[in-house]
């Protein structure tokens, strides 16, 4: 009785978390475009996405890194968030990245629109190391990013590769995959 009491507080608890994650995302959806809410917005997902990945190399690496390769307000959003928050138990470091080569000490990247051309290179530097890759410009997706930012009119989404996530060895709960504007599935690469 005890252990069917446990399992229903966890299964609460979970789907807390999931409804709460939900009224975020519709919430972000229904904003005005552009500056800083918008900066603010992406700061968040990305945020939302690293917390509830399961990384399955979280023993090998003492603080947790976020690379952004590109210029944008997100970096200093992004940075605001994360300054009191943790990731499997490590501290959460925010860094702008110069140069694609720069990812290797990364367990995510965001990869700017304007970057979005250096995207090859950056999955050749990480090959499988358990990377999460997150762009925002249209076909990313398809090039090889595993989350994709969106956005449609003055919605704000996002979509998802399981084949690249799979590959870097990462699993995206299926309660967030449900969110997906777009996923993909299958043999990739």
């Amino acid at each position: 009785m005890v252990y069917l009491h446990k399992k229903y507080l966890l299964f609460l608890k979970w789907n807390i978390r999931v409804f709460l994650l939900l009224l975020v995302f519709v919430c972000m959806s229904f904003t005005p475009p552009g500056g800083e809410a918008e900066a603010r917005h992406k700061a968040l997902f990305i945020y939302s996405f690293i917390k509830y990945i399961n990384w399955p190399n979280a023993d090998s690496y003492d603080t947790f890194t976020i690379g952004i390769l590109g210029k944008t307000d997100i970096t200093a959003e992004l940075k605001k968030i994360c300054e009191t928050k943790a990731i499997e138990g490590k501290t959460i470091n925010v860094i702008a990245l110069s140069e694609p080569e720069m990812v290797n000490e990364c367990q995510v990247v965001f990869i700017t629109r304007p970057q979005s051309f250096l995207l090859d290179v950056v999955l050749d530097v990480i090959e499988k190391r358990g990377t999460l890759v997150i762009t925002e410009a249209k076909g990313m997706l398809k090039s090889g990013s595993a989350i994709n930012l969106i956005k449609d009119g003055s919605k704000e989404g996002f979509e998802v590769s399981t084949a690249v996530l799979k590959k870097q060895g990462l699993v995206l709960p299926q309660n967030l995959l449900v969110l997906a504007v777009n996923v993909e599935v299958g043999p990739k690469f």
